[in-house]
C-alpha cells in the first residue's frame, strides 16, 4: 500500500497538452492553392466577358474556349485546394483521437487504482499501524484527485465533440471535392465540344473559301472565254467585209485544168524581188490596221525589179516611208511600192523587168485596179516567189 500514492501521482502526470498536429508547410501550399484559384476565375470571368462583346461568331468561339480553359483550370486548383483541407482534417482527427487515447491511460489506471483500494476491507488497515496512515493519505489524495479528474473528462468530452466536428467538416470536404471534380470533368467536356465545333467552323469556312475560288475561277474563264468567243466573232465579221470587197475566189485546180486560167492584170506582172512573204493581202497589223497588198521579207540592199511596163507616177518620201514608188500600168491599173530606193525620177517609162532601185528592208506591194486593192502574188502567178524560198540579193 505504501506505493499506492506514488503510482497515482505519476498516473495524473503522464497525459501532456495536445499540439497542432498540421504539418509545417500545409498553409503555405492552401494558401498558393487559394490564390491560382481566384486568379483563374478572375481570367475565366474576363475571357466570358468579352465572348459577350465579341463581334463575330469566331471571336465569341474562341473567347469561349479560353474561358472554359481558365475555369478548367481554377476547377484544378480549387480540387487541390479542397484535397489539402481534407488531408490535414483527417492528420487533426487522427492526432485528437491519439491524444484522447494518451489523455485516458492515467485516468484509467488511476480509477483501476482506486477501486482496489476501495475493495480493501477497512480491517486490514487496523492489523498494521502503518496502514492507518497510508489510508488516510489515499483518501486525502483522492479527495484532491477529484477536481483534476472532473476537469481532465471535461477536457477529453470537449476533444470528442470536437473530433465528431472535424469530421463532419471532413465529410462535407469531400462531398465538395467530389463535387468540384464532377464540374471539372464536365466542362472538359464542353471543352471538347468547343474544340468540335472551332474545327466544324474552321473545316466549313475552309470549305465555303474553296468553293468561292473555285467560282470566281469558273466565272473568270466564262468571262474569258465569251471575251475569245465575241473577239473572233467581231474578227470574223471585218474578215468577212474585207473580203466582200474582193474579186471571187480563183477556181478549184480541177477547173484549172479543165479551161485556161484567166486572170486580169497588166501584162506580164511578177513580183519586184524574190522574198518570202511576212503579210499576206487582208491581214491585220499590230496596229489594227488591214493590209492592201503584201509585205516581203526582203534584206536591205536587195535589188528591186520594176513589176510590169508603166510610167513612174510618183517617186519619193510620203509620210512615214522613206521611199513609195507608184508605177502607172495603164487601164487604171496601179503598183505602189515602199520601203524603196531608187534613182528614178516622176514621168519616166519603166518596162518588166527592169532596174527600180534596192530595198530598204522590208517592201510592200500594193495592185490597186481602178481604186479598188487587188492580190499582186495572184496574179504574178508566181507559187516560188510566194514561199519562204531563198532571197534575191
Amino acid at each position: 500500500m505504501r506505493r499506492a500514492p506514488l503510482a497515482l501521482l505519476l498516473l495524473l502526470g503522464a497525459a501532456a497538452a495536445a499540439q497542432d498536429s498540421r504539418a509545417p508547410g500545409v498553409d503555405d501550399r492552401l494558401a498558393e492553392a487559394s490564390r491560382q484559384a481566384e486568379q483563374a476565375e478572375e481570367r475565366a470571368r474576363s475571357l466570358a466577358a468579352e465572348a459577350e462583346k465579341a463581334g463575330s461568331d469566331a471571336e465569341r468561339l474562341a473567347a469561349r474556349r479560353a474561358a472554359l480553359a481558365e475555369q478548367i483550370a481554377a476547377d484544378e486548383a480549387r480540387i487541390t485546394e479542397a484535397s489539402l483541407k481534407l488531408a490535414a482534417i483527417r492528420r487533426e482527427i487522427a492526432a485528437r483521437e491519439e491524444r484522447i487515447r494518451a489523455e485516458k491511460a492515467p485516468l484509467s489506471g488511476l480509477l483501476a487504482g482506486l477501486v482496489i483500494a476501495g475493495r480493501q476491507p477497512p480491517l486490514l488497515a487496523l492489523v498494521d499501524s502503518q496502514s492507518v496512515d497510508e489510508l488516510v493519505r489515499v483518501q486525502a489524495l483522492v479527495e484532491s484527485s477529484l477536481a483534476a479528474l472532473e476537469k481532465r473528462a471535461r477536457a477529453i468530452r470537449a476533444d470528442a465533440a470536437r473530433q465528431r466536428s472535424m469530421a463532419e467538416a471532413a465529410r462535407r470536404e469531400l462531398a465538395d471535392l467530389e463535387r468540384r471534380i464532377a464540374v471539372r470533368d464536365a466542362r472538359r467536356a464542353r471543352f471538347a465540344e468547343e474544340e468540335a465545333a472551332a474545327l466544324a467552323a474552321a473545316q466549313a469556312l475552309t470549305d465555303a473559301a474553296f468553293r468561292a475560288d473555285s467560282q470566281r475561277i469558273a466565272v473568270a474563264e466564262n468571262l474569258a472565254d465569251l471575251g475569245d468567243s465575241a473577239a473572233r466573232r467581231r474578227e470574223s465579221r471585218a474578215q468577212a467585209r474585207a473580203l466582200a470587197q474582193y474579186d471571187p475566189a480563183p477556181p478549184r485546180p480541177s477547173q484549172i485544168a479543165a479551161r485556161p486560167l484567166r486572170i486580169e492584170g497588166p501584162q506580164g506582172y511578177r513580183l519586184p524581188v524574190a522574198a518570202p512573204v511576212r503579210r499576206g493581202l487582208g491581214s491585220l497589223s499590230e496596229g489594227g490596221i488591214r493590209s492592201r497588198g503584201l509585205l516581203l521579207d526582203t534584206p536591205r540592199g536587195a535589188r528591186l525589179i520594176a513589176p510590169a511596163d508603166g510610167r513612174i507616177a510618183y517617186a519619193g518620201a510620203f509620210r512615214s516611208f522613206d521611199g513609195v514608188v507608184i508605177i502607172d500600168h495603164g487601164d487604171g491599173w496601179a503598183s505602189l511600192l515602199t520601203g524603196v530606193a531608187t534613182t528614178l525620177e516622176e514621168g519616166e517609162q519603166v518596162r518588166a523587168g527592169a532596174s527600180l532601185g534596192r530595198a530598204q528592208g522590208p517592201v510592200g506591194v500594193e495592185l490597186w485596179h481602178r481604186g479598188a486593192p487587188r492580190s499582186p502574188a495572184l496574179i504574178a502567178g508566181s507559187s516560188k516567189i510566194m514561199s519562204n524560198g531563198a532571197r534575191t540579193g
